[in-house]
């Protein structure tokens, strides 16, 4: 193991980790398929966000833009983001604060909080635009604050096209045949399927994203059913037609959403609001893949308890939109997914993880229960309406099976 003179060499250079038991072949997954996670939980602040918070950082140092001594950091966040500004910034140096929605878990701004930053928390009904429209009047109250911007920062995809899809190529001198991955900026999805699909142009790059966030269809070539010279009778364009003139499969689409419509969701990393950051590009992806939260907190308990990869909702919605496309995979193919960041910044999220195997026992001699039953309910996908009232509860042991 190597020695390292500070904690930010340690950003990057994250594990592919095999997922031998989330899958099985009742789900689709055929002999001889490979699915990896490239496991960002491994950073030091336990998230992607490290990789572009420091690349950030030293560009705008380079450019002058960010002066020691002077400047204080401010970002618009999720969470991850800042926890991974504050880490360099605290070696740095730098004062920071952040500004984030209120709907996003304690945890996360509890951790931005430990590491020294100031954490603002705007009203949730407000969403990401309301953070933004409180970033603006602190940037006139501040004004030597440096605002990081990670929608915008061009740092923000270097950081992915220079770190992790060279790392991605380096570990994979066989190539790989499926990049499955969510985004929130665009910055990591945008740039590794730009220059993944340089080194193996056969790559299929599918996005995952929330069943109620439509919007990013708007910048898609248009489809509409009837438009001027569509094929079949009457106008009318068939499905095919309409994903050749898009240029992108939409799997799983939520209909009772309109196209082009964003809605707040719980999906919390992926697609923040009703706006296209510059980083979000379109071009090199292959198809949308729309989950729900359902799917997502499913999958991100059935992740942790079978494979031990203890992840959240935005780890979860990349391994439901695995399972939606994992049956038109080929034999053999390899497939990559993405882990974000740790599960323990979602413990407080409602209904995602259960604290229904804890027992606070009133007597050390209260009586000794079987093992818990670690299976997970059965997993459906597909809309709300069309899940059986039992699908999600959970399996019965067999002691319980009589009673």
């Amino acid at each position: 193991m190597p020695r390292f003179e500070s904690l930010l060499e340690c950003i990057g250079n994250t594990p592919e980790v095999r997922l031998r038991n989330t899958f099985s072949e009742e789900d689709g997954l055929s002999e001889g398929t490979r699915l990896y996670i490239k496991c960002e939980r491994f950073n030091p602040g336990g998230s992607i966000k490290d990789r572009i918070g420091l690349q950030m950082i030293e560009d705008a140092e380079a450019s002058g833009e960010l002066v020691p001594g002077v400047s204080e950091i401010v970002e618009v966040t999720s969470g991850n983001m800042g926890i991974g500004l504050a880490i360099a910034a605290a070696f740095k140096g730098y004062p920071c604060t952040f500004i984030i929605p209120g709907y996003y878990s304690r945890e996360r701004w509890t951790t931005m909080a430990a590491y020294g930053a100031g954490v603002e928390i705007t009203p949730p009904e407000l969403g990401v635009p309301g953070a933004l429209d409180r970033l603006a009047l602190f940037r006139r109250e501040r004004p030597n604050a440096w605002f990081a911007n990670q929608f915008d920062n061009p740092a923000n995809p270097k950081a992915h096209s220079d770190g992790t899809a060279e790392e991605v190529v380096r570990d994979f001198p066989e190539g790989i045949d499926y990049l499955i991955a969510g985004a929130g900026t665009g910055g990591h999805l945008s740039a590794l399927a730009r220059k993944l699909k340089k080194v193996w142009p056969a790559l299929k790059v599918y996005y995952a994203l929330p069943s109620v966030s439509r919007f990013y269809e708007s910048f898609l070539p248009t489809a509409a059913a009837g438009a001027a010279g569509g094929g079949g009778e009457g106008g009318e364009k068939d499905e095919e037609e309409e994903e050749e003139e898009r240029g992108m499969r939409l799997i799983d689409v939520d209909l009772t959403v309109p196209s082009g419509e964003h809605r707040l969701h719980t999906l919390q990393g992926l697609n923040p609001g009703p706006f296209r950051p510059l980083n979000m590009e379109f071009e090199n992806l292959d198809a949308f893949v729309y989950v729900t939260q359902e799917e997502a907190y499913e999958y991100a308990r059935r992740a942790t308890r079978r494979d031990g990869l203890f992840c959240g909702a935005s780890t979860g919605a990349v391994l439901a939109a695995v399972a939606k496309v994992l049956p038109e995979i080929p034999a053999g193919s390899t497939v990559l997914a993405f882990n974000y960041d740790l599960g323990d910044r979602y413990l407080s999220v409602p209904d995602l993880f259960t604290d229904e195997n804890v027992r606070i026992l009133k007597s050390i001699e209260d009586p000794i229960l079987p093992p818990p039953n670690r299976h997970q309910p059965k997993v459906i996908i597909g809309r709300p309406s069309q899940v059986p009232n039992d699908a999600v509860r959970p399996r019965k042991s067999e002691n319980e099976a009589d009673h």
